[in-house]
């Protein structure tokens, strides 16, 4: 008679409230708050840890302490020497990773290809997709997708806790989850997803232009990271002929 409710990220503006909490993120500049952001979006306890490891290991919270000490020795990150800020925000996410069992994750996961490869796919979006782009063909975009097997594979990673169901049909991956995903992929595979998931944001139809603008931005982004430039630079140049007003571009 249970209801299960998948616990999406905070939203910008709760991550923002949570950080202001926080001595050691809220002390960071707007550049660096955007990176954590972007490296690890709205996930309270990967937060906690950044902000313990930016004021030397020292954790808020006495259950955080404990679990940061625990992890960091299973990882060998030191919690006192000086590291640079980038350098902080990678331990947070392996700190996480090894809290959450990430790596033993993947590998339950990997025991059916196909969902392995849903997930490393659902994982290069930055941020909630329907769920048919984990299924998109840049071949053949507009083939029709079979959704049961789909939908099968989604409930399966949901249960592993790697991938997050949201109500309104689409699916989305905690960024610092992304992040742990990353180190682990087979080589190649990175790039090509990104690649897919550059020509999905490019040429999926949306009503709500900044919903477009925003789906073209990032897509120059993941073109760039699949290092196809050719591809980045049209995209680019289409963003930038979008606003641009009429008979101003050069």
């Amino acid at each position: 008679r249970l209801h299960r409710v998948d616990l999406g990220p905070l939203s910008r503006a709760e991550t923002r409230k949570l950080m202001l909490r926080h001595e050691g993120l809220r002390r960071q500049s707007n550049e660096k708050v955007k990176l954590i952001e972007r490296a690890i979006g709205g996930h309270p306890r990967t937060l906690e840890y950044l902000d313990a490891l930016l004021r030397n290991g020292r954790a808020q919270l006495d259950a955080v302490q404990d679990r940061l000490n625990q992890f960091a020795q299973k990882e060998g990150i030191s919690l006192t020497a000086g590291a640079s800020f980038e350098e902080h925000v990678r331990d947070a996410i392996r700190l996480a990773a090894a809290d959450a069992m990430v790596v033993e994750l993947v590998g339950m996961v990997g025991q059916n290809p196909t969902d392995l490869a849903l997930l490393w796919q659902s994982s290069v979006f930055p941020f909630p997709v329907p769920t048919e782009a984990l299924a998109f063909n840049p071949a053949s975009p507009k083939e029709a997708i079979d959704m049961a097997p789909l939908s099968a594979a989604i409930n399966r990673l949901a249960a592993s806790s790697l991938l997050t169901p949201l109500e309104d049909g689409h699916i989305y991956v905690h960024r610092w989850t992304a992040e742990s995903l990353k180190s682990i992929m087979p080589a190649g595979t990175y790039q090509a997803c990104c690649l897919r998931a550059a020509e999905h944001l490019r040429l999926r139809p949306v009503s709500d232009r900044r919903q477009w603008m925003a789906d073209l931005t990032e897509s120059v982004r993941l073109f760039l990271a699949a290092e196809a430039f050719d591809k980045a630079a049209s995209a680019a140049w289409q963003l930038i002929l979008a606003l641009e007003p009429i008979g101003q571009t050069t």
